[in-house]
C-alpha cells in the first residue's frame, strides 16, 4: 500500500473524491466544447462558462492527488482520454487550444503533486505549476490577444460616440467633454494592453485554488500544510524584486512592445504584492488584537480608496519582501484561529 495511503475512513472519504477525477476528465472537455458552440444562448453559455471553471479547479487538483499518490500512470492515461475526448467533440481544428488547455491543467496540477512527493517546499511547487501554466496559457491564447485588444479599443470608441450627444446635452462644456474622451480612451488603451495578464492571472487563480485545496485535502506534512494555509504568514519571496526591476526598467527604457509587456508583467507581481500586503495587514490588525468591526472598517477604506489603496497595500507586499516583521510561526497562529 502506498504510504499516503490511511487505512479506514479517511480513505474512503478521499477515494470516493477521487472518483469524480476521471467523470471530470470526461465532462470537461464535452463541456469546454459546449461553451464553443452554445452560440448565442446567454444563459446556457454562462451555466457552461460556469461549469468548466469549476471542473478545471478540480481536475488540476485532483490530477495532482494522483500523482502524489503515486498513481502517475492513471493521470497520464485519463488526461490523454480527456484531449482525445476533446478533439473528437470539439473539432481538430481546435488542436491547439484544446491540447495545451488540457496540458496546462495537467501539467501544473502534476508538477504540484510530483513535487510535494519529493518533499519539495510549498513554494517551489506553486512557482513550477504557475510557470508551467503560464506557458500553455499564453500558446493557447497568444494568437487572439490582438484581437481581444483591438476589440476592447473599437468597443470603447463606440461607447464614446454614443456618450458624446449625452455628456454634450447634460450641460458639460466643449473642454469637458473632450477632456472625459481622453480619460476614456486612455483607460481602454490601457484595458487593452493588459489582456496578457488578464487571461493569464484568470487560470492563474484557479491554479491557486486547486493549489489551496490539494493542501486542505491531501496527507502532506502539517508543517507544510500550516505555512500554506495561514494567510496571516504570506510573503513574496526577496528575489521576485529582480523581475521587477527589470521590468520597470523596460517600462521606463524600451520601446512600445516592450513597455506592453513591462506592463503585463507588472501587473501581475502586484497582484501577489497586493497578497502579501493584505496578508501583513491582516497580521498586524490580530497582533494588536483589532476589533472586527474596525477591521472590516479599514479594508473597506482600502477598498474605496481604489488606486491608491492598492498602491499601497502593493507597497507593503514589496516592503515585507525585504523585512521580517512577524514573530511566531504559522503553527501557532493556527493553532489560534483553531482555538
Amino acid at each position: 500500500m502506498n504510504s499516503r495511503e490511511m487505512p479506514g475512513s479517511a480513505v474512503s472519504r478521499r477515494a470516493l473524491s477521487f472518483w469524480l477525477v476521471p467523470a471530470a476528465c470526461l465532462a470537461y472537455p464535452l463541456i469546454r466544447s459546449g461553451v464553443r458552440l452554445s452560440g448565442t444562448n446567454l444563459v446556457l453559455a454562462l451555466v457552461a462558462s460556469a461549469a468548466v471553471y469549476v471542473l478545471a479547479v478540480y481536475l488540476c487538483y485532483g490530477l495532482a492527488g494522483l500523482v502524489y499518490r503515486g498513481r502517475t500512470r492513471a493521470a497520464v492515461g485519463l488526461i490523454s482520454t480527456a484531449i482525445v475526448l476533446g478533439l473528437v467533440a470539439g473539432g481538430f481544428e481546435h488542436i491547439r487550444e484544446t491540447v495545451f488547455d488540457l496540458l496546462g491543467i495537467s501539467l501544473a496540477g502534476g508538477s504540484v503533486g510530483w513535487l510535494m512527493a519529493r518533499n519539495s517546499r510549498p513554494l517551489t511547487a506553486y512557482l513550477t505549476g504557475a510557470a508551467v501554466l503560464t506557458a500553455c496559457v499564453a500558446v493557447v491564447y497568444y494568437p487572439v490577444w490582438p484581437i481581444l485588444s483591438e476589440g476592447i479599443l473599437e468597443s470603447m470608441e463606440n461607447m464614446i460616440e454614443n456618450a458624446r450627444p449625452l455628456w454634450s446635452g447634460a450641460g458639460m462644456s466643449t473642454i469637458q467633454v473632450e477632456d472625459m474622451i481622453s480619460g476614456t480612451r486612455k483607460f481602454a488603451r490601457l484595458a487593452a494592453q493588459i489582456v496578457p495578464a488578464a487571461t493569464i492571472m484568470a487560470a492563474v487563480t484557479q491554479f491557486s485554488i486547486a493549489y489551496l485545496l490539494f493542501f486542505v485535502r491531501e496527507d502532506v506534512d502539517p508543517q507544510q500544510r500550516q505555512r500554506v494555509l495561514v494567510f496571516t504568514h504570506w510573503k513574496i519571496p526577496y528575489p521576485v524584486v529582480v523581475p521587477l526591476i527589470i521590468s520597470a526598467g523596460l517600462r521606463v527604457l524600451g520601446g512600445e512592445a516592450s513597455r506592453v509587456v513591462a506592463d503585463n508583467i507588472i501587473l501581475v507581481l502586484s497582484i501577489y504584492y497586493c497578497l502579501a500586503g493584505l496578508s501583513l495587514i491582516e497580521y498586524g490588525l490580530r497582533r494588536f488584537q483589532i476589533p472586527p468591526g474596525i477591521r472590516i472598517g479599514l479594508y473597506v477604506l482600502l477598498i474605496i480608496s481604489g488606486f491608491f489603496g492598492y498602491g499601497l497595500t502593493v507597497l507593503l507586499g514589496l516592503i515585507d519582501s525585504f523585512t521580517a516583521w512577524r514573530t511566531g510561526s504559522p503553527e501557532i497562529e493556527l493553532k489560534k484561529e483553531n482555538a
